[in-house]
């Protein structure tokens, strides 16, 4: 509504229903179409109404990431909202990774005025609203939501974004998408107050507690097994299964590994766990139970055993979203993390001929042979250290192990840099990766986590390649316009591995190779420390193991100062790295 008015519109209403839904930020990249977002938020403010935050963002992708990382880290639905379809293709990868996201996240995106000019409020006045139309719109990233949604005339904008928020925030959640014409948002509201639905009054999701036929089965499977294993995923999206899953393994025994995709996107246990690998195999276990996790090996290939009996345990067991996925399964599950590990534990106190004696030697077994594993690991990374180069593992050990024990630590990182093997962060909910393919999602990603909260510092590990997708100085500029500042770790090997390593192994000895890797490599690399001052951030690169620690130490204290920080570790490249026999 507008100052010398009290008539509301359309787009008052959706603010005031995302509102009401629980949003509590709004990332707003400026555009003709959605100019509504900016008057409803400002009038909520200036009637003592906080929220949603109206957070301006300089770039799409950075916008759609920030939620992403806003989410996550709160827990609470957030909203983007771009230009046209321009913004939503500037989107970008994002489209995908919120897609895999598993985040309550509301993209939307205003559209073209066709109404004639002069016809109506926000009515075409401009030649390139004829341009901006497109066949469908939403047709653009339908694949990817859960729903989309054009507003229309004959809508209620109340329930419609009460609507979006209830499908995004719906188990498991994921992203849905709302384009709104920008006479349409300016609208009179039309609809009574006893028309709209309380988002209160949609009710929760319930998950499914799994049938007791099953769980009895399993207890006594569990106690039988010689090698159970569980393979997590995406479980410690909910904090509350970190805890659950923690009793769980403890009581019956049993290792713990990442699955294949999504490898422990979010935390669901502690990073030091005693009975957590981390990285490992199923190839010789009897028993597999697999929690929230679409790919938890890839078949053909890492299969556990023949005869092995495996449980799917999810909200989408069979991830029907996957086209092709050949999983073999004794049973699938509808439920998730902590209904279900909760209901086993409940029949395994229940029942008192379950020998607890041999699930408490299993335990140790797995204990020991875990903390071996670690010591060994650690040891060999340990001899990799250099004084005349920094080697990229050496490197992921240093920083984890640089990491404060309260660190919120967003990885965008590939395996060069296997940051996540060696962080020791208890949770729950320290630790987000990256859940897609998609490079670029760390630094908006960091940006979001940092705002959505103030007590914890935030780190992002990320490649230099992801890192530039990400465009940087979008997220660095917002992090200083609105106070959420981070600390980004950048490994800087000047190269892409698809581009090199994996372009040497499929063409080895070939024309790539002995060209010099034309496309793998960069051979003027951006020097990032330099690119973070010119936003207001402190930067620094690193170029001897020596200097690594203290590097990372003054970048902390920047942030903890209010400035975001950029250490750049400056690394060999790709298929350059001495080999640690072949020192002098």
């Amino acid at each position: 509504m507008s100052a010398e008015s009290s008539t509301p519109t359309f787009g008052d209403e959706l603010v005031d229903s995302f509102a009401d839904a629980g949003v509590g930020a709004v990332f707003f990249t400026s555009g003709s179409d959605i100019m509504f977002y900016q008057e409803g938020v400002a009038r909520r403010q200036a009637q003592g109404q906080p929220d949603p935050q109206l957070v301006t963002v300089p770039h799409e992708l950075v916008n759609l990431a920030a939620a992403m990382g806003y989410s996550a880290v709160s827990g609470r639905p957030s909203v983007t909202a771009v230009h046209v379809d321009v913004g939503t293709l500037n989107y970008g990868a994002g489209i995908h990774s919120v897609s895999r996201s598993g985040l309550p996240v509301i993209l939307t995106a205003g559209m073209p005025a066709t109404a004639d000019p002069g016809s109506m409020t926000g009515a075409r006045d401009g030649g390139h609203f004829c341009t901006q139309q497109v066949p469908d719109q939403n047709g653009i990233l339908r694949q990817y939501m859960k729903w989309d949604h054009q507003l229309q005339y004959r809508d209620n904008p109340w329930n419609v974004a009460g609507r979006a928020v209830q499908v995004a925030s719906a188990y498991p959640p994921g992203p849905v998408y709302l384009s709104i014409p920008r006479e349409v948002s300016m609208l009179a509201s039309r609809e009574s107050s006893a028309t709209r639905v309380p988002f209160a009054a949609r009710g929760p999701v319930t998950i499914g507690v799994p049938p007791a036929r099953l769980v009895n089965e399993l207890v006594q499977s569990l106690v039988n097994a010689k090698n159970p294993m569980v393979v997590v995923g995406n479980g410690g999206r909910d904090p509350r299964s970190v805890p659950i899953l923690a009793a769980f393994v403890e009581q019956f025994g049993l290792g713990v590994i990442d699955g294949c995709v999504p490898a422990a996107n979010y935390q669901c246990l502690p990073m030091n766990h005693p009975l957590y690998w981390k990285r490992g195999s199923v190839k010789d276990a009897d028993l597999v139970i697999v929690l929230e996790c679409d790919v938890p090996w890839l078949a053909g290939r890492d299969d556990p055993l023949v005869d092995a009996r495996v449980f799917l345990v999810s909200p989408r067991p069979v991830a029907d979203y996957l086209a092709l996925l050949d999983i073999r399964a004794t049973e699938s599950v509808i439920s998730d993390t902590a209904t279900f590990c909760s209901a086993v534990l409940d029949e395994l106190q229940k029942n008192a001929s379950v020998d607890r004696a041999k699930l408490l030697q299993r335990s140790d077994r797995v204990r020991q042979n875990v903390a071996a594993a670690r010591e060994s690991d650690r040891q060999r990374v340990l001899a990799r250290r250099s004084d005349d180069y920094i080697d990229p593992e050496w490197a992921a050990m240093a920083v984890a192990d640089a990491m404060p024990a309260n660190a919120l630590v967003l990885d965008d990182t590939v395996y060069s840099a296997p940051v996540r093997q060696y962080l020791t962060l208890e949770g729950p909910a320290q630790y987000f990766r990256n859940t897609s393919s998609a490079g670029g999602w760390g630094p908006g990603a960091a940006f979001g986590a940092a705002l959505a909260q103030h007590e914890r510092p935030v780190a992002l590990v990320i490649g230099d390649g992801f890192y530039m997708y990400g465009v940087p100085t979008c997220a660095l500029w917002a992090a200083r316009a609105h106070k959420a500042p981070f600390l980004s770790v950048v490994f800087q090997n000047n190269s892409y591995n698809t581009g090199t390593e994996e372009t040497a192994r499929f063409y080895p000895g070939g024309f790539s190779q002995r060209g010099g890797f034309v496309g793998g490599y960069f051979p003027q690399p951006v020097d990032f420390a330099l690119e973070a001052q010119s936003v207001g951030a402190y930067g620094e690169n690193v170029h001897k193991s020596s200097e690594l620690a203290l590097a990372i130490q003054r970048a902390f204290a920047s942030v903890a100062e209010g400035r975001s920080a950029v250490v750049a570790v400056q690394l060999p490249r790709l298929l350059e790295l001495p080999q640690p026999d072949a020192k002098a």
